[in-house]
């Protein structure tokens, strides 16, 4: 029997497989790299094209803030216009106002009655006058609570005067003015 020397044989593989193991090592090795620098690459791109983006959303947050803005002063501007317009109805309709009670009391003061004063605050009227009798004063009292605009009106003095004149008698009277 021959005796074969496989020692030559077996380095020979061995290397083969070494350097076999060694390229694919470093194939391996450069396909990762391939792989980490195309990730690296992409996610890079990502991240600016996200940048691009929320620039030009800021962009158009910034142009809605001064749209916001100039909103706001046209709303405070309006506010400012209505409370006039308020004031100015509230002053017009009291200028009515004081002209229909004018009417009323026109209306409601009979014949011996003569008004010598006429005060109003806020929802109160006071009237002070002459007058013939006290039938007169009730009469216009009676007239004033048919009144549409003037109510719950009372008496606060009669006195009587000693005067050579036919109306001997001062009252005051206080009347409710309702507000339209």
């Amino acid at each position: 029997m021959e005796v074969f020397n496989f020692l030559p044989w077996r380095e020979r593989m061995t290397m083969r497989h070494q350097t076999k193991n060694i390229i694919m090592i470093i194939l391996g090795c450069l396909c990762g790299l391939c792989i980490v620098a195309f990730l690296s690459v992409a996610i890079t791109f990502k991240i600016n094209n996200q940048i691009i983006q929320n620039q030009y959303i800021q962009g158009k947050i910034n142009i809605l803030d001064k749209d916001l803005t100039e909103v706001a002063e046209l709303e405070s501007k309006k506010n400012r216009l209505i409370a006039q317009t308020t004031i100015l109805q509230t002053i017009q309709i009291a200028r009515s106002h004081s002209a229909v009670i004018f009417d009323e009391l026109v209306n409601a003061t009979p014949e011996g009655v003569r008004l010598t004063s006429i005060k109003r605050v806020d929802g109160t009227l006071s009237l002070l006058g002459m007058a013939r009798s006290n039938r007169d004063v009730s009469t216009l009292m009676r007239n004033l609570d048919d009144s549409f605009l003037l109510t719950d009106s009372h008496l606060v003095e009669i006195e009587k005067k000693a005067a050579k004149t036919d109306k001997n008698y001062a009252f005051n009277i206080s009347s409710s003015v309702h507000s339209e």
